[in-house]
């Protein structure tokens, strides 16, 4: 009527004078209306008081249970009633939550399902329907399977807590059967008979490659799950339904029932796929719509017994499965996508802006990234405790998770990589992650995996070496692919994944997939393999030792450091890494693309680095090193480490260059032990000969008695008074003609004596005239073969 029309806008403006007693006077003739049951009229008389006063906030709090009874009284008109849900939805949520939760227990289904949807909306709202729970006055039963996964994973954490504690789930007797069956669909399984069945029996719902109809979840992809997983969705297949596959009960008003998924849906039109094809229904043909909450998925499938699931299950994981095992998180999860992470829980504290869920493929290795509102718990994440202060949302985090393997494999693929306050905001190379590999016989692997080098910041893409930035799977943001190397053979039966004490870059894992083949990446061996303890190096396998912070550039003169380039050694042939970088030459175009031709072309496999630490973690992997570098910041104790412990393992060393020059004031040991002394100044670059000295020496083959070079003459051990106390001797095998400055010669090539290292020093190589120069080659290559023991 026309007083229900314009009634709130005269509540809302005319406050005063006649209109306000007459307001006054209206809304107590509602409220008698509202608690007076014997009114209902042909049109629903309470319902519309409800309404009016809903539109003027003038329902009081002891008017909510007449309310809600309006709700529930088969007089009033069911259009109404939506009505007044809705009205109540858009209101305060103490009076949603009173009232619709009042009402819930007594909705026929289609209303139960708007009304839950209503209280889902606001928290309150969600918290008055589990009091209600909780004090008994509504059953637990009467809630479907769908709607406590969806109190269970509510993105508000103390509901969905709550929800959780309310709603434990008994799934004790599936459990033993799964536990029964899953050693049996283990097993190897005949896929031939399994694709006979599956067309029988699976095929009206799902479709597999060309066979089946797409009515519940596509399954191709599914196979990397393995058969014990999939076990589960078989035996109990109500126990985590996406919403995107609830079974719909739709039925016309000619009175067939029909049950299926919708599929789409429009002002006019509902799209149902069914078993038996898919139907486009009007929505004004349709009397009664019920959503199940549940799987179109019959139950007691277990009752199939163990061979045939073992051969159905054997034809839908196919190779896959041989391939690939994708880890099931989901008892892992600690954090939610779309709640803050880090500096707190609101979605601006940092979020991991996934965009990408379900089955993806990275770098060819399937992942599974799941979609939180599809999520049993709400989780989608393992966010491990840390941060830069006590205060921040992430020290709330679990230091430690846990995840399943239960399978054999060569690697572990994981999508992380990304972690807050990473670096470059964090720029200290410290321990972010630690993954131990516990194996079916007790052994275990461990793994440190580093800020800087396997870890940056999630807030945008940044490169690191020990990992690969993936696109497309966040918004504005690159989680990145890490690879665990496994050593070890046999069962792998869990990863554990800790966070270390005082860390300040808490990390974040959102996928694991095992890799049984070695079919997916390896790790980047530019920045090594993470640290493994208690396992010796192998080819593409670094042994790191612990970084240093702080630059790893910009000392006087220096020029810019060359980005380190992934590190790739080809198999059966000897490996040469060449180390260069600092001041006062070009490194890149001369040692670091000159000689590593002329290497390359006499049958080595050589990596050439100006980074530190990857030469630090690299050392181990090569057959000899060839070292030219002044870079200032080398000089920490990772790659002291790293060389001295080299030249212990027999290794071979040339020291080249600017290699033999008294560069490191701080580090006197490597011109001792290495060098064998070393020089502290030469001629300005002009013409001098190069006379060997011991022409029989192996690194002297091929090379002329005497040849001519334009380069820097260094002056080595030119001051026997300056030589350090203890230096190595050394043997010379070549020596320059007289310098302007001593008038006499200083060796040009020659041995260093080390108890296990095989060492030459090799002062020629300024410039092109020098590196184009055919017996400076040929002394490098011999010294490469001399060194290396090849």
């Amino acid at each position: 009527n026309l007083a229900s029309t314009v009634f709130p806008l005269i509540a809302k403006w005319a406050k005063s004078g006649e209109l306000a007693d007459m307001v006054n006077n209206r809304i107590k003739d509602w409220k008698k209306l509202v608690n007076d049951p014997d009114l209902q009229g042909p049109h629903g008389t309470r319902a519309v008081a409800v309404l009016n006063l809903l539109s003027v906030s003038a329902l009081t709090p002891e008017l909510y249970k007449n309310a809600a009874s309006s709700l529930w009284e088969p007089e009033v008109d069911q259009r109404l009633k939506e009505q007044i849900i809705d009205a109540f939805s858009n209101l305060g949520a103490a009076a949603a939550g009173t009232v619709l939760t009042l009402a819930y227990p007594t909705l026929d289904p289609e209303l139960k399902q708007k009304a839950f949807e209503a209280i889902l909306k606001r928290p309150e709202a969600t918290g008055a329907l589990l009091d209600a729970v909780k004090a008994g006055s509504i059953d637990r039963a009467i809630f479907a399977p769908g709607d406590v996964a969806r109190l269970r994973s509510h993105p508000n954490k103390q509901i969905a807590k709550r929800a959780n504690d309310l709603f434990k789930v008994n799934n004790a007797a599936k459990d033993a059967i799964i536990a029964k069956l899953v050693p049996e669909v283990e097993k190897p399984g005949n896929a031939a008979q399994g694709k006979m069945l599956f067309t029988a029996a699976c095929a009206i719902c799902h479709k597999l490659g060309d066979i089946g109809v797409a009515v519940g979840p596509p399954l191709d992809g599914m196979g990397a799950h393995g058969p014990a997983e999939l076990l589960i969705h078989i035996v109990d297949p109500n126990r985590e339904v996406d919403p995107s596959f609830w079974a719909f009960n739709l039925t016309p008003q000619k009175g067939e029932v029909l049950q299926g998924v919708v599929t789409s849906e429009n002002n006019a039109t509902v799209t149902l796929a069914t078993q038996v094809g898919v139907r486009e229904i009007a929505k004004s043909d349709i009397d009664k719509r019920e959503n199940t909450r549940r799987s179109l998925m019959p139950e007691g499938l277990d009752a199939l017994g163990p061979e045939p699931l073992r051969d159905i299950l054997a034809f839908i994981c196919g190779d896959a499965m041989k391939q690939f095992r994708i880890l099931h998180l989901a008892d892992a999860f600690t954090a939610d996508s779309r709640d803050g992470l880090f500096a707190s829980s609101d979605p601006r504290g940092g979020q991991v802006k996934l965009t990408k869920f379900g089955n993806v493929k990275v770098e060819g290795v399937p992942f599974f990234i799941q979609d939180p509102t599809k999520s049993s718990t709400g989780g989608n994440l393992i966010v491990l405790k840390g941060g830069p202060g006590k205060d921040n949302h992430s020290q709330t985090f679990p230091a430690k998770a846990e995840v399943a393997i239960n399978v054999a494999a060569k690697r572990l693929q994981l999508l992380s990589g990304v972690s807050g306050w990473g670096f470059p905001a964090v720029r200290d190379e410290a321990p972010a992650l630690k993954a131990t590999v516990v194996y079916e016989g007790g052994e275990k692997e461990e793994f440190t995996l580093l800020n800087g080098i396997h870890f940056s910041d999630y807030i945008r893409p940044v490169e690191v070496p020990g990992s690969k930035g993936i696109e497309g799977l966040a918004d504005g943001q690159e989680p990145r692919l890490l690879t665990l190397e496994l050593t070890k053979k046999g069962i792998a039966k869990t990863l554990i994944l800790e966070s270390p004490a005082g860390n300040k870059t808490p990390p974040v894992i959102i996928a694991v997939t095992a890799d049984i083949e070695g079919k997916g990446p390896k790790a980047p061996s530019d920045a090594g393999t993470p640290a493994r303890k208690g396992s010796a190096p192998n080819a593409g396998q670094s042994a790191r030792t612990t970084p240093e912070t702080g630059p790893k550039e910009g000392g006087k003169g220096d020029g810019p450091l060359v980005p380190a380039a992934p590190v790739n050694w080809e198999a059966g042939k000897t490996r040469i890494l060449v180390i260069g970088g600092g001041s006062s030459h070009n490194f890149k175009d001369f040692f670091g693309t000159t000689d590593v031709a002329t290497l390359k072309a006499a049958g080595f496999t050589v990596h050439y680095t100006e980074d530190r630490d990857q030469a630090a973690a690299e050392l181990a992997n090569a057959d000899a090193a060839i070292i030219s570098v002044n870079r200032k910041f080398f000089d920490t104790a990772a790659y002291r480490k790293a060389l001295f412990d080299f030249a212990a393992a027999g290794k071979g060393i040339v020291m080249l260059h600017p290699g033999t020059w008294y560069g490191f004031a701080g580090w006197p040991e490597i011109n001792r032990d290495i060098v064998g002394g070393g020089a502290r100044g030469h001629d300005k670059i002009h013409p001098f000969d190069v006379k060997a000295v011991k022409a029989d020496h192996p690194v002297m083959k091929d090379v002329p008695a005497s040849f001519t070079v334009e380069d820097e003459l260094y002056y080595v051990n030119a001051e026997p008074d300056k030589i350090p106390e203890g230096t190595a001797a050394i043997e010379v095998l070549a020596e320059t003609s007289n310098s302007d400055k001593y008038q006499k010669p200083h060796p040009s090539v020659w041995i260093t004596k080390h108890p296990k290292a095989r060492i030459v020093g090799l002062a020629l190589g300024h410039d092109a005239r020098v590196h184009d120069l055919k017996p400076y080659q040929q002394l490098l290559i011999n010294a490469a073969k001399w060194t290396s023991g090849k």
